[in-house]
């Protein structure tokens, strides 16, 4: 599905969100690739950190669709690194208006993403409490078998589902834009 996307433009090097979103949820599909490789050989850091990269990227598909995150769009192609910061309270403030046009209480979707990404960030910054999943309690030793990482990753084995469920999220978003009723049925479908 990520593959046909690629029919709504003419050049990989144009500069617009449909080429952004091929290229990051591409980037987000081999993240997903190298995670399940990693997951079958216990390397939970590299899980982490991969599952992190893969939901920035899927971030950026979110931000670029959005009329107030064209600005991004153009800093993005500019070789510019945007902040997830910026993602994450665009799609708390879009969250919001919904709820608020549906007359549904306010969730700070902006707090929960930033709980994630602060976990996330502890395996990216080797803090100490991602290390502890790297020991072998039965050994007293450092993981290097990876037989506690097996166990961490087995743990969180939810991140995959998550990594899937948003390239599908992020698919959706832009059949819709590009009206792309079949492949928006398919998506659909594996939803």
């Amino acid at each position: 599905l990520i593959k046909e996307i690629k029919k709504y433009f003419k050049n990989i090097y144009d500069q617009n969100n449909t080429v952004a979103s091929y290229l990051l949820l591409g980037k987000t599909y081999k993240n997903l690739q190298c995670v399940l490789r990693e997951a079958k050989n216990g390397n939970v850091s590299s899980v982490v950190e991969l599952c992190r990269s893969g939901q920035e990227a899927i971030d950026l598909v979110y931000l670029f669709s959005e009329a107030k995150g064209q600005k991004y769009l153009k800093k993005w192609f500019k070789g510019e690194i945007i902040s997830n910061k910026e993602a994450r309270e665009l799609m708390d403030k879009s969250v919001n208006e919904m709820l608020a046009s549906l007359s549904k209480s306010q969730v700070s979707v902006k707090d929960m993403k930033a709980d994630v990404y602060w976990i996330y960030s502890l395996y990216t910054h080797s803090g100490f409490g991602s290390l502890l999943d790297m020991i072998d309690v039965y050994h007293e030793d450092f993981d290097f078998d990876g037989y506690a990482g097996f166990h961490y990753t087995r743990q969180y084995l939810h991140l995959v589902h998550n990594i899937v469920v948003n390239i599908l999220l992020g698919l959706k978003n832009i059949f819709l834009i590009c009206k792309d009723i079949e492949n928006l049925s398919k998506t659909e479908d594996l939803l």
